[in-house]
Formats: C-alpha cells, sequence, structure tokens
C-alpha cells in the first residue's frame, strides 16, 4: 500500500472511546456539566453519583469523555478539571447555535475536528488523510497501522487494534451485524449520517467522493480558513491543489474531488465580505487573503453558517 515512512503523526492513540462510537446527545451532556466558567472536573468522570445522574456505566461515560477531547469540546485545563472550548460553548450551550445538533453542519464540523487535527485517533487520521484508494478493507487498514506502529518502535496488542478499527469504521458506516443490546446501540453513530463510508457486504469498503449536498458552502470555508491557519506553511495565498489534496486538508477530510472543491469556492468573495478571493489566472487556481485576521473571519462564517 502507501509508502508510511514520512508520517506527520506525533503519537499512536488506539484507545480511549471504549469501542462506543459517538451519540448525538453525548457532547451537549459534557457541555451541561460545565461551571458557569466553562470548567468541568475531571473527577465527574469516575464518580458514582455521576453515573446514576446519567444513567450510563462507567465505560460509556469513559467513551463521552474520550469523544469531547478528540472533537475538541473539552481540552485539558489543569491537572484536575477541563474547560470548554470556545467552539463548544458557541455551539453547545443553552443559547448556543445548535445546541441538540439538529443542524447538519455541525456533525460536518465535529467530523472536521475529529479526523483533520490528529488529537485522539490514529486510525481515524490514517483512514482520511492517506488511504489513496476509492476502496479498502479492514484487514488492509490494519496492515497499515501494524506497519506503522513498527516503524515507530512501539507494540499495541493487536485485540486493541481490532477493536479501534471495528469502531472507527462503525462510526461512519453502521455494521448491521452488531447486536443490539439498548437505545443507545440502536441509534445511529452522528458520523454515519455524511454518508462518507460505505459497504455492500460488510467486508469492503468504498468512499463516497464529490459533492456532498449536506455541507454549506460557509462550513466549508470555515473549515478552509482552520485548515490555513494552522498550516505550517503560511502565505497570502493558498493553492487549490492544498485545498484538495493536502493532509487534513477539506478536500482530503470530506472526500471532495477538485470540481466539488471549485464549485464551492465560486462565492468565497461574497461569504466572507471580500475578505478571501478566489482567483484563476493563467491556470493557477487559489484563493488569496485581503485580511490577514483568520479567525475574526471564520468567527463571522460561523454566524452565518447557522443563520
Amino acid at each position: 500500500m502507501q509508502d508510511i515512512t514520512n508520517q506527520n503523526i506525533v503519537s499512536l492513540i488506539f484507545s480511549g472511546h471504549e469501542t462506543f462510537p459517538l451519540r448525538q446527545t453525548w457532547l451537549k451532556k459534557i457541555v451541561d456539566t460545565a461551571s458557569d466558567e466553562g470548567v468541568i472536573e475531571k473527577k465527574i468522570f469516575s464518580d458514582s453519583e455521576y453515573l446514576a445522574k446519567l444513567g450510563v456505566g462507567k465505560n460509556m461515560l469513559s467513551a463521552m469523555k474520550y469523544w469531547a477531547l478528540a472533537c475538541g469540546i473539552i481540552i485539558d485545563y489543569s491537572t484536575s478539571q477541563f474547560r470548554l472550548s470556545d467552539l463548544a460553548t458557541s455551539i453547545f450551550s443553552d443559547d448556543g447555535f445548535d445546541p441538540y445538533m439538529e443542524n447538519p453542519a455541525t456533525i460536518w464540523l465535529l467530523h472536521w475536528l475529529f479526523a483533520g487535527k490528529r488529537h485522539k485517533s490514529t486510525t481515524t487520521y490514517i483512514l482520511f488523510n492517506k488511504l489513496n484508494t476509492n476502496k479498502f478493507t479492514k484487514e488492509d487498514l490494519e496492515s497499515y497501522l501494524k506497519n506503522l506502529i513498527e516503524l515507530k518502535g512501539k507494540k499495541i496488542a493487536n485485540k486493541t487494534l481490532e477493536n479501534d478499527i471495528d469502531t472507527i469504521i462503525r462510526s461512519y458506516s453502521v455494521n448491521t451485524r452488531k447486536k443490539i443490546d439498548n437505545y443507545e446501540d440502536f441509534t445511529d453513530p452522528i458520523f454515519k449520517e455524511l454518508n462518507l463510508i460505505y459497504t455492500t457486504d460488510d467486508k469492503e469498503y468504498i468512499f463516497n467522493r464529490g459533492s456532498k449536498k449536506s455541507l454549506s458552502d460557509s462550513l466549508f470555508i470555515y473549515t478552509i480558513l482552520d485548515f490555513w491557519n494552522n498550516s505550517l506553511v503560511q502565505s497570502n495565498t493558498l493553492s487549490l491543489d492544498r485545498i484538495t489534496y493536502e493532509e487534513c486538508s477539506p478536500g482530503r477530510i470530506y472526500k471532495l474531488d477538485e470540481n466539488s472543491v471549485i464549485n464551492k469556492l465560486q462565492y468565497i468573495d461574497i461569504l466572507t465580505n471580500n475578505k478571501i478571493m478566489w482567483s484563476d489566472i493563467a491556470g493557477v487556481k487559489q484563493i488569496f487573503r485581503r485580511d490577514t485576521n483568520l479567525e475574526l473571519v471564520m468567527k463571522q462564517l460561523l454566524e452565518k453558517i447557522y443563520e
């Protein structure tokens, strides 16, 4: 498969979700535990009283913490506390943009944060950024990851790796053979709604590349600016190739083809009040910025997403 000699991965993480995919109500429940200052005590994730309050088991509560961290909803604040990210407050607070995840934009944004930031899942990072193929099997993914683990000089138990692969695949493509034990298991994982991966026989998986109708232009541009703002290569221009093909780019994470990306960039000047412009001169396709404060433009775009 692909060359793995130049992996831009800080650490190898294959656990924490307790084999539970992300569910629709979990992030809101986590946000609701925060104080008025946006602080969450870490001890609540092992507190029997809190387990009873939420009506979940210890493993599920641990999974809720994992997904909140993996999606950038909470961040480490001190040895004993987490705090809510600004984005979490903007979206999931009671008066936020979409506290109950009724807008598809929220799920697309969470996917971007989970798959494009390499916070907590090496498997997801490899899946969306390194597999340069439309079709794959779990065995393909496992082989790739084992080669990577060996290259890094680490040891990961086979069962841990298998459970992680299965959980990530189920997060995007529901395994209909899984035994349903309770309502939480019956509820589809939220990322499945994005239709990014599908299967015909539960053995071979296929990326759904191309246009995504539920992915709004405003959100797509928001994530381009997030990608640009965090890029190691800083300049006032960003090429179509980088937007579409570079690791952790919106094109990679959303599985868009080049034409789909171009279509979503046609109105970037209008959506950003002419602070970001699209250019196609002499065959050089790129965007350029007139405003260097991308975070301010992103804040304005976030409001547009939920208008």
